[in-house]
């Protein structure tokens, strides 16, 4: 029977809603209702922090009457009758409501809606902090969904306010969820903000600060005495330059043999890869200088000690490592001892070795020139000089053989041969 009387409402009112402006006021969002019985579509209205608005404007209506309906008693009550060009309703409690526009012969325009205030606040916080996480957490306070009814047929409808949460850091987004643990842990302050919207219209923020900042960074560069060459040779001197942050300024450096060496000792059981360290140091910046060519990793540990004496740790390797190429040995492909002082005198270069023979034969095998270094420093590069002459006289113009016998300062032997061409016109 309620349905009814409704029905019959509705079905007296010669509605032109398209001559007709219902404005709200401050509201924050609208959608269309969803009934079921019926295929027209009111609006829902909804406000936050304030009771709703509303003003209606009908072209040549002299008058107008706002109602609510009222569940007690299936029907719409006057609450506002207002005999003006354009009127306004305040301060509009949440319910569904009708306002009708009028001229001397009667009903010119009904539109109904729907009001509703749905405040709501957001927080977050910051949980379960420690060395490797902690938890951003948020606590939304408000309705998640209202409901309404079918005015045909009676029947409850929910609308939902399908919240959407984000998440964001100094690098964007990080998360699409209410709740997210970060492992990532920034070193320095940092401030993390949850944006919350909702098909009501809400739009809410909420910032929470890292304060504390519980684990260090490890960082470090490097510069060497051969900065600038295309490649590294021992010896290689190498200062490494600490730049860590958020640490208690204690230090653990480790410079480990090369990965060859340590290849080598494990597959042997000779010494466990994270005891194959040549130097360890615990100062700001240390200075190590390297005798043998390999490739070297380098280890740089800090701690720091917070609140109820939580250390936490960090740790970097140097990416890439250190390479130091093999002995270098230079030997030129001809020279003129002719006596005209370009290219009269045949040098052998020499760097990272431990000891050279250098032996130059002619086509026919006899030895004519031979000379050996050992004891080597391994600061610069050695140099052999060979004027072309053999017991004193000038060789002829030909080409010569030449074998060099060395070792490294890995203690690998190194073998060298070719040719020299030798013009003495």
């Amino acid at each position: 029977m309620k349905n009814l009387i409704f029905l019959a409402i509705i079905c007296l009112v010669v509605q032109v809603s398209a001559y007709a402006q219902l404005s709200s006021v401050g509201s924050i969002g609208d959608m269309p209702t969803s009934y079921v019985s019926t295929a027209r579509q009111d609006k829902i209205f909804f406000f936050q922090d304030s009771n709703g608005d509303f003003s209606y404007n009908f072209s040549g209506a002299t008058s107008y009457k706002w109602s609510k309906w009222d569940v007690n008693t299936s029907s719409f009550v006057l609450v506002l009758d207002d005999n003006t060009a354009t009127s306004s309703l305040n301060n509009v409690t949440d319910g569904f409501y009708s306002v009708q526009a009028k001229d001397n012969s009667g009903i010119l325009s009904t539109e109904y809606f729907w009001s509703f205030r749905v405040d709501a606040s957001l927080s977050t916080d910051i949980a379960d902090s420690n060395c490797s996480s902690f938890r951003l957490t948020s606590a939304f306070v408000g309705d998640s969904s209202v409901s309404y009814f079918d005015p045909s047929s009676g029947q409850a409808i929910v609308a939902k306010a399908d919240g959407l949460y984000s998440w964001s850091g100094n690098a964007g987004v990080i998360s699409t969820q209410p709740y997210v643990t970060i492992y990532d842990l920034p070193y320095v302050v940092s401030v993390y903000k949850l944006t919350y919207k909702d098909s009501f219209g809400r739009s809410l923020e909420s910032d929470v600060e890292y304060k504390d900042p519980l684990k260090p960074k490890a960082m470090f560069s490097i510069t060497t005495n051969q900065d600038g060459e295309a490649s590294f040779m021992a010896p290689l001197t190498v200062n490494f330059v600490n730049k860590s942050q958020n640490d208690d300024g204690e230090y653990e450096w480790t410079l480990y043999k090369s990965n060859e060496v340590i290849k080598k000792e494990t597959a042997n059981n000779m010494i466990a890869e994270y005891d194959s360290a040549i130097y360890r140091s615990t100062i700001d910046t240390p200075v190590y200088t390297y005798e043998t060519p390999g490739t070297y990793k380098v280890r740089l540990k800090v701690k720091k000690t917070n609140k109820n004496d939580l250390v936490c740790e960090d740790s970097y390797f140097l990416d890439p490592s250190i390479v130091i190429d093999l002995s270098s040995l230079k030997v030129p492909e001809a020279f003129s001892p002719n006596g005209d002082g370009a290219n009269d005198v045949l040098k052998i270069e020499a760097k990272s070795l431990k000891s050279l023979k250098f032996f130059i034969y002619n086509r026919w095998g006899r030895k004519v020139y031979s000379a050996s270094l050992s004891n080597m420093a391994f600061e610069d590069y050695h140099v052999l000089e060979w004027d072309g002459r053999y017991n004193g006289k000038a060789l002829n113009t030909g080409v010569y053989f030449y074998t060099i016998e060395a070792v490294g300062r890995d203690d690998e032997p190194r073998v060298q041969k070719g040719t020299i061409h030798l013009f003495n016109n």
